[in-house]
């Protein structure tokens, strides 16, 4: 048959049991990306986020894994920018200062646990990366939290945080399609 595509069977079993579907010879890396994000519990997530890096047209599923941190990272980043520049526009609301100040610190050590995980990815530590991605999540969870205690009326930070925290939780379920 000329222009067929036939994948080994190793392969085809692999795609079967990791996405529940079955390879044809229009699968394509496009289409892995949707297989991968079908899989995590923030799909549209996922979809926007990682088919925005021109690469993970691409990519495979380890070089997607690793773009999801990335993309993680990279939000952590905007965010900890974003709170340095309220605490340098807000002022008079001790308990807001304090909450923010609590939240750089906590968005120092999520950009760095999510850059460990990167570096990570070429050793294929995946205990290491799925503990330090828990604990980020954990971290803005302490971020909210500060809020809370010090009784600041409405974070500035809820949908900051929420997309930080729902990045991290699309990481993790692509780390365990990597096993």
């Amino acid at each position: 048959m000329a222009g067929s595509h036939v994948l080994p069977l190793p392969i085809a079993v692999f795609l079967v049991l990791s996405f529940g579907v079955a390879p044809s010879a229009s699968t394509n890396n496009a289409d892995l990306l949707h297989q991968v994000c079908s899989n995590v519990t923030f799909k549209d997530l996922c979809i926007s986020a990682l088919g925005s890096d021109p690469s993970s047209s691409t990519a495979d599923i380890n070089k997607l894994a690793v773009l999801s941190v990335e993309v993680a990272k990279e939000h952590a980043k905007a965010t900890y920018s974003y709170i340095e520049h309220l605490l340098n526009s807000t002022a008079g609301d001790p308990s807001l200062q304090q909450s923010l100040t609590d939240c750089s610190d906590v968005y120092v050590d999520i950009v760095e646990q999510l850059e460990d995980s990167i570096s990570a990815f070429s050793e294929k530590q995946y205990k290491n990366i799925n503990t330090w991605v828990s604990a980020a999540i954990s971290d803005v969870q302490t971020c909210d939290d500060g809020f809370k205690e010090q009784r600041v009326e409405r974070s500035p930070l809820v949908q900051k945080n929420a997309i930080t925290s729902n990045l991290c939780s699309n990481v993790l379920a692509i780390l365990k399609m990597l096993g």
